[in-house]
């Protein structure tokens, strides 16, 4: 037993705190493949004071070109001001901030930028610096985009899909109901594509639907809705008429009708089908939006059988 083992003050001692200096944290931040930058909040413009090699080359920017100036150079046409706006609310305000947007590299190429913004303060309490890490999530953001479009669009065509149609046209019918309005739905069926899909292929029978979609929402108006229902039958919702539409309806019939009957080119020549169009109303043939449906598909067969 040696004296320091029967002395009550040696348990009563701290360990001694590892500690490390400016230079040395400036190092390990300078080396963090993460892109990180720092900027003056005394000066208002917030200019850079600081970004590492992860910056340099995430971005493109040398250090001494981005050094000096407020970070908005890197937005672009694409990027959204109201998530700029909402960052701007956040470093006014005086806290941790996060967001993604889209930003642009030197060489004018994007990238989705996670961003996340965090305040440093002096001793006395005021706000010095806030420190920046970047993130890529271009990836991430691409694959989110095709999975919400694989929810809601048509993979082929990318027409609104049977599950979006059913949600919009409720919200069309509703709306109607609550203002005293009517909602045309117009169900076509195409029908001589099964000859072009046995003479030409289905690729030429997949060019022909994706042009005769894009023909159909060059006539209707931005907010009605284009939807494929399944194989060559397409669903058009048309909302927002008054309860008196029937000289506007058979106009969007005959529009419809001519867009589709013209003639189609295809790497293999000129294709022409015809189309069958069925139409009902909301009020006056149903009151919601799968018994206009219902109702339109059995007056597109009664237009088929008629032709």
């Amino acid at each position: 037993m040696t004296p320091d083992d029967c002395d009550p003050r040696s348990d009563d001692v701290p360990p001694a705190v590892p500690s490390i200096d400016d230079a040395a944290l400036a190092a390990c931040v300078a080396a963090m493949r993460s892109a990180v930058l720092v900027a003056d909040a005394r000066d208002a413009d917030l200019p850079l004071v600081f970004v590492n090699d992860g910056f340099e080359q995430l971005t493109g920017y040398a250090r001494a070109s981005a050094l000096g100036r407020n970070c908005r150079f890197l937005q672009g046409p694409g990027t959204d001001q109201a998530v700029v706006g909402a960052l701007r609310v956040g470093l006014a305000e005086g806290r941790y901030t996060r967001a993604r947007l889209l930003n642009y590299r030197a060489d004018g190429s994007t990238f989705w930028n996670d961003l996340r913004l965090s305040p440093v303060h002096h001793d006395d309490g005021t706000l010095r610096y806030w420190v920046g890490v970047q993130h890529d999530v271009t990836a991430q953001v691409a694959q989110e985009t095709a999975l919400a479009r694989a929810a809601t669009q048509d993979p082929l065509t990318g027409l609104a899909n049977r599950t979006v149609l059913a949600e919009h046209l409720r919200g069309e019918v509703a709306r109607a109901s609550a203002a005293g309005r009517a909602v045309a739905v117009l169900f076509l069926d195409l029908d001589d594509d099964k000859q072009v899909n046995d003479s030409r292929g289905h690729l030429a029978g997949d060019q022909l639907l994706v042009e005769i979609g894009r023909r159909m929402r060059a006539v209707l108006r931005p907010g009605d809705l284009v939807a494929r229902f399944g194989g060559d039958e397409l669903v058009v919702v048309v909302g927002d008429l008054p309860l008196e539409s029937g000289g506007r309806v058979r106009e969007l019939v005959e529009g419809l009708r001519q867009a589709v009957e013209r003639p189609v080119p295809l790497p293999d020549g000129d294709v022409r089908v015809g189309v069958s169009i069925g139409v009902a109303v909301h009020p006056h043939d149903a009151a919601d939006g799968d018994t206009l449906l219902a109702v339109a598909d059995a007056a597109m067969f009664r237009d088929k059988r008629s032709r």
